[in-house]
């Protein structure tokens, strides 16, 4: 091709896309039609069969290249249209083909190219899709134009009569069909191509505007010509339409699946360069992105039987996400089941798309496409998305095949590069730990012979490398084991493939140690054995840790002695020997006395060297087959054997006695202490250890109540007393929840005026079997137990509420009087406890008089003093009970910790037969009073009593004269009927006058035991 050839293409090429060729036929035209109507006639004529023509050949041969229906339907009626030009043309009278004669059929033909194209393009929407080939299409047409050539050329004129009337109709029946082809490609622009409807209807639009301007064809005049003009232009229209799609558009396809290929490459190159999965993954959904130009994507892989998506690409945005779906569950499940790529134009209608899914993600089409291996096996899938219509193609499906098949590649390199280079990291740790490792290693071959030691093997036995390779392990043999030990080792190996266990080696020194071996048979690939590989540690430490650990659990680590765990097996095993000799064994439980208040005041060093230096003597006084064990703190237990009589015993018993109570010293100090011994017997006090041993607790329990520093034997008595006691602990943690336990009340009367101005609250316990148990019996128990903490407070919280009652009965001037003992102070939360029972029973702290005894009040730790100073600052009101029969101290009376003394009844109860009893209880009034203290007194029961301590000074006092404690409604009787018989006193509390003497008080009220708030009774 000529260069100027080259130049020119182009430049018509861009003139006749930028809409030249309208204006260009409208100048040639014009110039015609100036010069000879005529001329313009055939210009316009010759022009409009080659415009026909050029459409034709062109939806002919892009047919193959572009596969549009439409548009070969179009361009095969065209052609037909032009050859139905042509003849109208050949057959006109200035031509001279026919003649001079046939200008009307020449007319008649006039009408035929408008009518025949208009019904192609009515036809074409419907027919578009049909499955037809070019040359069945071509022919079929040619029949339709054919049969309009007969029907013309029979004289439909002639037929018809009106030749007028022929055209008008023709011409009408074009412009309808050019309407109805209008509406139908309009019904069906959805499936048409971007700009296609525009160009069509243009198209129609001309061909109508020329069909209409073709009624006055005839009347010479140059307005009948413009027929001509919008034929042409209608015709450009169409040529525009079928070029653009016909090869435009397939040749910007081509340019775009061109580039497409080349992204490919690069996309697969990239993809295949990189070396992990999830790298590889997104490098995929990325390429693919671009390959296809989606909007987002998103990878899934493989994890045993589901599909899990984790990252989401919006355009450059990672987003994390986490979907997973097995077989058969929306658009990844379907790619699972079938291992095919997915393709959806409308995800909103589809039946595999989950549409909470499809709402997160804004996806209207979608291309799934399956990741699969070179043996078939699916490793994941990649997701496409857009907004588009019609965005993705089933071409699109291919590429991306070809993409998913470069990254099954590279996911499987990828996989094959991780094993490697754990295979490596593994090879590597093997070797630190060979060469590391604090267990020695041996490679022996099958003869056997070592091959190959490790650092370790070296420092445990003492052979270097060079000195054991080539020779047989026997070298390490220690001579302990005999043959049969390692046939057993062979048979182990052979048949099972492992041997394990402790054995006995030989250093190079000669030193034979403990150590722990595993050997294991390395099979080569035939499954026989090629080498040993032999495990061992030095277990010498673990063996001496063991003996030690064996010996801390049999022994007490700060005196060495047997502890309690070995003592039991020793007093076992000394049983079974003296059954068989028919001896006796004896038994002492020894506890220190005072070995607290050495630990509490010189520090704990100095308690555990005092422990020391018992257990020494301890063992100095017994004979090499007895045994000395510590049982736990300050206790031990000494086993006799080989005993013929209890007096045997007793000697020892007495010889610990003097040792311990000779003075020890404990650095720069000189201790005195004593022991307290309990001792029982085999056979006669029990059968078994734990027999024995309980017998003896009992009989040291019985020594440390009498006096201590003594030693005591079992009796049968002793058991029975104890078990009563533990069996009376056990019913006593019940009583509460039993609504075993009750409150009775005692009126403290003022002795001037005979006013109750408190009531005194005691604890009693009705027992379905023991019936009503004595508060001797069972507060010391709660004391000892610690029972006596929730047992007092729930006693106070029935005395608080109860008088709450009394107040509302209209006794508002009434206390109570609840009586606290020393465990209480120590061990309970009284300062915290006391505030809250009041304010729930709806009390001020004026109302409660808290009760204890001299040695509870004055001797307490700070803790305990304080509480009792807060109380009292409250407005607690506190009282030294049974006053005189303890310290009596007037140093502890100075301190002003109580507002009252109640003198005890037991000294009441003695004024009228002792002279000088009466002078020490005026006596103590006196000073009482002198320091400040009220003065009461408890346990009256005789008006002479009462008239002795009105003149002593007495200010209160309570007893059987005025009233025996009762229960709380008998209690509201009582006042009411004082209230009644009686004037108020000065503070309008009712006023209660003496009953009389015991004798008829007892007729009258019939106590089980006497109730008079004095004596060792308990008072809670």
């Amino acid at each position: 091709m000529c260069p100027l050839t080259k130049r020119s293409l182009p430049l018509v090429g861009a003139i006749w896309r930028t809409g030249m060729v309208p204006i260009l036929l409208v100048v040639v035209l014009a110039a015609g039609a100036s010069y000879s109507l005529e001329l313009y006639h055939y210009l316009a004529e010759f022009l409009g069969i080659a415009l026909a023509a050029m459409v034709a050949a062109v939806g002919w041969h892009s047919f193959p290249l572009s596969q549009n229906r439409l548009v070969l339907f179009i361009s095969m009626g065209l052609f037909w249209t032009a050859i139905l030009s042509l003849i109208h043309l050949l057959l006109d009278a200035g031509m001279g083909v026919a003649g001079d004669d046939n200008s009307d059929i020449s007319v008649q033909f006039f009408m035929l190219p408008a009518l025949f194209s208009s019904f192609v393009l009515f036809v074409a929407p419907g027919a578009s899709g049909q499955i037809f080939g070019r040359f069945k299409l071509f022919a079929a047409l040619g029949l339709c134009a054919g049969f309009l050539v007969m029907l013309v050329w029979s004289g439909l004129y002639s037929l018809v009569g009106d030749p007028e009337a022929v055209r008008v109709g023709a011409s009408g029946a074009t412009v309808l069909l050019l309407l109805a082809a209008m509406y139908r490609f309009q019904s069906v622009r959805k499936r048409l191509a971007d700009g296609f409807l525009a160009w069509i209807l243009g198209a129609l639009g001309l061909a109508l505007l020329a069909a209409i301007s073709g009624y006055g064809y005839g009347s010479g005049t140059v307005r009948e010509n413009l027929s001509h003009f919008f034929t042409l232009l209608s015709l450009w229209c169409i040529y525009h339409l079928i070029v653009e799609e016909g090869l435009s558009q397939p040749l910007r396809l081509l340019t775009k699946r061109e580039r497409q290929l080349r992204l490919l490459v690069s996309a697969v190159r990239e993809t295949n360069a990189v070396l992990e999965s999830s790298a590889v993954m997104r490098a995929l959904v990325s390429n693919g992105m671009r390959l296809i130009d989606a909007a987002s994507g998103i990878t899934g892989i493989m994890e045993g039987k589901e599909m899990i998506f984790r990252e989401y690409h919006r355009g450059t945005e990672l987003i994390a996400i986490d979907y997973r779906f097995s077989e058969g569950e929306g658009v990844p499940g379907e790619v699972m089941r079938t291992a095919r790529p997915y393709l959806i134009a409308d995800a909103r209608r589809d039946p595999h798309v989950i549409p909470e899914i499809r709402e997160q993600l804004g996806f209207i089409n979608l291309i799934n496409v399956p990741i699969l291996s070179h043996d078939d096996v699916l490793l994941g899938c990649f997701e496409l998305h857009d907004k588009r219509d019609g965005a993705f193609n089933p071409y699109d499906v291919e590429l991306l095949e070809g993409l998913a098949a470069g990254a099954a590649v590279a996911l499987e390199n990828a996989q094959i590069l991780l094993e490697r280079s754990e295979m490596e990291q593994s090879l590597r740790q093997a070797r630190s730990l060979y060469e590391n490792s604090s267990e020695g290693m041996v490679i022996t071959s099958t003869e056997p012979e070592i091959l190959a030691v490790n650092p370790a093997f070296s420092h445990i036995t003492g052979y270097s490398e060079a000195e054991v390779l080539g020779r047989n392990p026997r070298i390490l043999q220690s001579g302990r084991h005999n043959q049969a030990f390692y046939a057993e080792m062979w048979r182990a190996l052979t048949e099972e493939g492992v041997w394990r266990g402790e054995i006995w080696n030989r250093r190079k020194s000669g030193e034979i140690y403990p150590e722990w071996l595993t050997i294991s048979a390395v099979l080569n690939p035939a499954g026989e054995t090629s080498h040993y590989v032999s495990v061992l540690s030095d277990i010498s430490v673990l063996k001496r840790s063991q003996e030690r650990m064996e010996y801390l659990a049999h022994h007490d680590a700060l005196t060495g002695l047997p502890n309690r765990l070995l003592c039991r097996i020793r007093l076992q095993h000394a049983l079974e020997r003296a059954q068989r000799n028919a001896r006796q064994v004896g038994v002492i439980f020894l506890d220190l006395d005072g070995f607290k208040d050495v630990n509490d005041s010189l520090g704990h060093p100095v308690g555990d060297e005092l422990l020391k230096q018992v257990a020494q003597r301890l063992e100095a006084r017994i004979r090499k087959e007895d045994t000395v064990a510590r049982f736990g703190g300050d206790e031990f237990l000494l086993i006799l054997e080989e005993i013929n009589e209890p007096q045997a015993v007793a000697l020892v018993a007495e010889s610990v006695l003097r040792a311990l109570n000779e003075a020890f010293m404990l650095g720069e100090h000189e201790v005195f202490i004593s022991a307290s011994m309990g001792v029982s017997l085999y056979p006669q006090d029990g059968a078994n250890n734990t027999t024995l041993m309980k017998h003896a607790d009992l009989a040291l329990y019985r020594a440390k109540a009498e006096g201590k520093n003594n030693y005591q034997f079992f009796s049968l008595s002793l058991a029975v007393g104890v078990g009563e006691r533990i069996k009376l602990e056990a019913e006593l943690r019940h009583a509460v929840e039993r609504n075993e336990l009750s409150i009775i009340y005692q009126p403290l009367v003022r002795v001037a005026s005979g006013e109750v101005i408190a009531l005194e609250a005691m604890l009693r316990w009705q027992h379905p079997e023991y019936g009503r148990v004595s508060p001797e019996r069972f507060i010391p128990i709660a004391e000892q137990t610690g029972l006596i903490v929730p047992i007092g407070e729930w006693a106070l919280g029935q005395a608080c509420h109860q008088l709450q009652r009394f107040h509302g009965e209209g006794y508002s001037g009434l206390r109570v009087a609840v009586n606290l003992t020393s465990r209480q102070l120590q061990r309970g939360r009284v300062a915290q406890v006391i505030p809250q029972i009041l304010r729930q029973a709806g009390l001020i702290p004026g109302n409660l008089v808290l009760e204890l005894t001299e040695q509870a009040f004055f001797d307490q730790e700070r803790d305990a003093s304080d509480a009792l100073a807060e109380l009292r600052n409250q407005g607690v009101h506190l009282t030294v009970d049974s006053f005189g029969t303890g310290f009596a101290s007037i140093t502890y009376l100075r301190r002003h910790l109580a507002d009252t003394l109640k003198f005890d009844c037991s000294m009441v109860a003695k004024l009228n037969m002792d002279a000088k009893l009466r002078c020490v209880v005026e006596g103590m009034f006196s000073i009482g009073k002198g320091l400040g203290y009220r003065v009461q007194a408890k346990g009256v029961e005789t008006r002479a009593q009462l008239a002795f301590l009105r003149e002593a000074g007495c200010e209160v006092a309570q007893g059987y004269l005025y009233s025996p404690a009762l229960v709380a409604t008998d209690m509201s009787a009582l006042l009411a009927r004082a209230g009644a018989d009686n004037d108020p006193g000065p503070t309008g509390l009712p006023c209660l006058r003496p009953q009389g003497e015991p004798e008829l008080v007892a007729k009258m009220h019939s106590p089980p035991a006497k109730d008079n708030g004095g004596g060792t009774t308990p008072a809670h």
